[in-house]
């Protein structure tokens, strides 16, 4: 299933979760360029994407697709690139219509395939959270704090920040807090409907953990691990001050509008596919 623009939202917000109190007025916008790989079953999948931040706008902009969020007229807009088309509305809104049509397919796949058996430990409760700070490092020559991230004895990712650069500086904090911890809970919902409570615990409390961490600094460099295996990991280069431009945060004139629906159930076609032939 390729849930490309759902992926890009999902790492970018990631990316840009460390808010802090205020957003300054007068700060000149933020550019970078973000990598990401993914792996499992034996495939790895690449994406490289350009973000841009601007007087409390964000956008994630790769080559088949991009995301808007747009915290000052209250907007976020998915766009399929590819097919030059876009859907939207609402901040709020539209995390709503997302968690309704991805909670459906959720409950579609459950019910054509079955749900998976619990094994008898996954009732247990997840071990505790740390975060351990090794040190300072330098990353693409910034400097950086580097953190562990630890479940019980087991080391579940590796995350390098840089101070100097705060989100909160071109957002406004608390809002963004909401929709980062709103977003990663319907984005879930998928993984949450189709796996045992045991992995849903132990990723509950990951995430627990990093929004504690990502309130410290813009993460240039990470690695996620499951079971003593590298499973993804982010890096960001090309960081340099962006003057800035509105416009830039506009869906062009020639897309056509569709419901989240439609978007959906276009950027999963193989999904689809499977969906139908099994009825």
């Amino acid at each position: 299933m390729n849930l490309k623009p759902i992926r890009l939202l999902a790492w970018g917000l990631a990316v840009l979760a460390a808010a802090v109190p205020a957003a300054a007025a007068d700060k000149a916008g933020l550019t970078f360029r973000l990598e990401t790989r993914a792996g499992g079953a034996g495939v790895e999948t690449r994406d490289t994407s350009r973000i841009y931040w601007f007087d409390g706008r964000w956008k994630e902009e790769a080559e088949t697709a991009a995301v808007i969020i747009d915290l000052r007229d209250d907007r976020l807009v998915l766009m399929d690139r590819e097919g030059q088309t876009w859907c939207g509305g609402p901040v709020d809104a539209m995390l709503a219509e997302m968690e309704r049509e991805i909670t459906r397919l959720a409950a579609r796949v459950r019910d054509t395939y079955g749900p998976q058996p619990e094994p008898p430990v996954s009732a247990a409760p997840a071990p505790p959270a740390r975060l351990e700070e090794v040190g300072r490092e330098r990353v693409g020559g910034r400097p950086a704090r580097h953190f562990k991230l630890w479940l019980g004895d087991s080391l579940e990712g590796e995350y390098w920040l840089d101070e100097a650069i705060r989100p909160g500086d071109y957002f406004p904090a608390e809002r963004l807090r909401q929709v980062v911890a709103r977003f990663h809970a319907v984005t879930a919902i998928f993984e949450r409907e189709l796996r045992s409570a045991a992995h849903n615990a132990r990723e509950q409390a990951i995430q627990e953990a990093l929004g504690t961490l990502f309130l410290q600094g813009l993460e240039l460099q990470s690695v996620d691990y499951r079971a003593g295996r590298t499973m993804s990991g982010k890096k960001v280069t090309e960081v340099s001050e962006w003057a800035g431009d509105a416009a830039a945060f506009q869906v062009p004139a020639d897309y056509r509008r569709i419901s989240y629906r439609e978007f959906l159930d276009a950027s999963l076609p193989s999904g689809k596919e499977v969906l139908e032939n099994s009825r």
